[in-house]
């Protein structure tokens, strides 16, 4: 039993569990179990599990999400000062990654990722680090001091995840999930934009999306039809209900190859005896297995290739990257906005960012408080902040490698993404400004921002007049 996780107090009802879980475990559509070997089990991953991996009573392994919260370099046989040289070489540091021991002389380099202040996908992620990482593996296997570095995770082959009690991280006190937790997402993201040869490369790659974006009912529709299967006689109704289910696989966050194998599943067997192709395959009919395939290729191809575009990402990068209103923190905003509508905005959405990461310390990209405002105004508004003492920049960084902190003067209301003070929709997804708004109410929003310094016409221009 480890300690620091006392079974009396830790369950998978605690905000520490929920966001271990959407940070670092992909459930489906398979994992790993390590006894003498790793051994593939083909089912989702279950909260008991989890609990089980941290409590140190299994070892559990897990595939990636198509955009991982996290990557690692598994680190084999170092020898001397080897971390801090793989570190350096990848523009790591202890503001940027944790080391944790996984054996004697065997350790994971756990590290947060983006690109140009975005998620990145786990494809990006090993089209960016493998070739440096592999080189780097190269020379210390020939100089003796590592025998091999691998990047992780992996779309098909299963890591440990973090944080078993038998991997201590290193330089760090017993710790309880809580602290590594915030303690990972409180760390600098590496961008990969840094490695300046592969930015170039993948700049000329770049295109625009050329499906249309979903609506929040179509993933809807997905959910339904992933857990009750098809319910009515018709191809085109299997067709089209593909449609919506991949849809759902890339909220869920799976690589594409994960959901074509969850999508040939489905049709196998939550047809429900509606679909003549269903019953075909499962004859054993080769030419509609691959016609059907086929179908499924090009549909994960179209949908995964262009939902980024839009700005859409699945449900647990959203809530991380983009973070979760409360009424509490729109209330916190008003009381410092200091009267001023485009501060109030610019100050509810620092707090919701700041709610992701459960911290009042991080390092923020400039891209981010651009969105949070404009080009032309951030600076404004981050040096108004300043000035009152709400927050402090610090002002070292280096171009490529990190950003500035922002250190949080007042306090976020932190409540878990499940928690219902979070606006979010059915299906667990955080709900944007303006959406967020109208969870409030008119009525509420008015009285809230004039009671804290905004005019009566400027709230209800705010509100497009239809408060009163």
């Amino acid at each position: 039993m480890n300690e620091d996780i006392p079974k009396s107090r830790f369950d998978g009802n605690s905000d520490a569990f929920i966001s271990y879980l959407a940070t670092f475990i992909q459930r489906k559509p398979k994992h790993g179990i390590r006894d003498d070997t790793w051994r593939t089990v083909d089912t989702p991953i279950t909260d008991d599990e989890v609990l089980s991996h941290l409590r140190g009573e299994t070892i559990l392994g897990t595939l990636a999400p198509w955009y991982p919260a996290y990557a690692i370099i598994d680190v084999d046989d170092a020898k001397g000062n080897v971390l801090d040289s793989v570190r350096q070489q990848l523009h790591l540091s202890d503001e940027s990654s944790i080391v944790c021991e996984t054996s004697p002389g065997s350790y994971h380099l756990l590290f947060r990722t983006q690109y140009n202040g975005a998620p990145a996908t786990v494809d990006l992620l090993h089209t960016i680090l493998d070739p440096p990482v592999r080189e780097l593996s190269k020379s210390m296997r020939a100089s003796g001091t590592a025998s091999e570095l691998v990047v992780y995770p992996q779309s098909n082959r299963v890591i440990r995840a973090p944080f078993h009690p038998s991997c201590p991280i290193i330089d760090k006190q017993l710790m309880t999930l809580e602290a590594k937790v915030n303690l990972f997402m409180s760390l600098q993201p590496l961008d990969l934009k840094s490695f300046s040869k592969a930015s170039r490369q993948l700049a000329k790659q770049s295109k625009m999306a050329t499906v249309i974006k979903p609506t929040k009912g179509d993933f809807k529709i997905g959910a339904e039809l992933y857990e009750f299967g098809l319910q009515s006689d018709s191809e085109e109704t299997r067709f089209r209900s593909q449609y919506y289910v991949a849809l759902w696989l890339w909220r869920m966050n799976m690589t594409p190859g994960q959901a074509l194998e969850e999508l040939m599943h489905w049709v196998r067997f939550n047809t429900n005896g509606h679909s003549s192709d269903a019953k075909a395959i499962n004859r054993g009919d080769y030419r509609t297995e691959q016609r059907v395939r086929a179908e499924h290729e090009s549909l994960v191809r179209m949908i995964w290739d262009n939902f980024e575009s839009y700005g859409a990402y699945p449900t647990s990068t959203h809530n991380s990257h983009y973070g979760w209103f409360t009424k509490a923190d729109f209330l916190t905003a008003a009381e410092h906005c200091d009267g001023n509508i485009p501060r109030f905005k610019f100050i509810c959405k620092l707090l919701a960012y700041f709610n992701s990461h459960r911290s009042t310390r991080l390092h923020v990209h400039r891209d981010k408080l651009i969105d949070w405002s404009s080009a032309r105004s951030y600076l404004k508004y981050v040096q108004e902040l300043e000035a009152t003492g709400l927050i402090n920049r610090e002002h070292h960084y280096a171009i490529g490698d990190f950003s500035k902190v922002i250190q949080l003067n007042i306090k976020p209301s932190f409540v878990s993404i499940t928690d219902p003070a979070a606006y979010t929709d059915d299906l667990g997804q955080a709900l944007d400004f303006s959406e967020s708004l109208e969870e409030i109410g008119r009525v509420d929003l008015y009285h809230m921002l004039i009671q804290n310094k905004v005019s009566v016409p400027a709230a209800c221009q705010f509100l497009r007049g239809r408060c009163l």
